[in-house]
């Protein structure tokens, strides 16, 4: 969140200028006094993931990268490692909230959320899985 300070005359100018910018979500709010508003975001997506398989580098960047890149943030992240039983393989699990504030851009498309994880598990050899769930379901980070 930021906030920026300008005269009165300029705020329809700026609010323009913010709103055309590519790849990034802008909520304008004009005030006289930034303590007397109060912004409250609404979740218009939530969705619950899950990882599993073995370890490797990079596995989390390559995760979070196509949920960021879907405009969608991380609410909760846990991740585990542990020795597979037989054949010294290290197995790595993760899962987590993800969600998206209102509004929600015009082509945001969670079955191509849920596609792009799939191939990217295929890609890595293991299981990722994304559902849908209500944003009320939400509680601390945990649904």
């Amino acid at each position: 969140m930021m906030l920026v300070s300008t005269p009165s005359s300029d705020f329809k100018t700026i609010s323009n200028s913010l709103q055309q910018l590519n790849g990034v979500e802008t909520l304008v709010y004009e005030t006289s006094d930034p303590e007397t508003i109060e912004v409250f975001t609404e979740v218009g997506y939530a969705g619950s993931f899950t990882m599993e398989g073995a370890d490797s580098a990079g596995i989390v960047h390559k995760i979070t990268s196509v949920i960021a890149n879907h405009g969608l943030s991380l609410e909760n992240l846990d991740t585990s490692r542990q020795g597979a039983p037989f054949g010294g393989t290290t197995l790595f699990s993760m899962s987590g909230i993800i969600t998206a504030q209102n509004p929600l851009a015009s082509n945001f498309d969670p079955e191509a959320v849920r596609e792009e994880l799939q191939v990217l598990g295929d890609e890595m050899n293991c299981d990722i899985g994304l559902h849908d769930i209500e944003s009320k379901d939400i509680v601390d980070g945990a649904a």
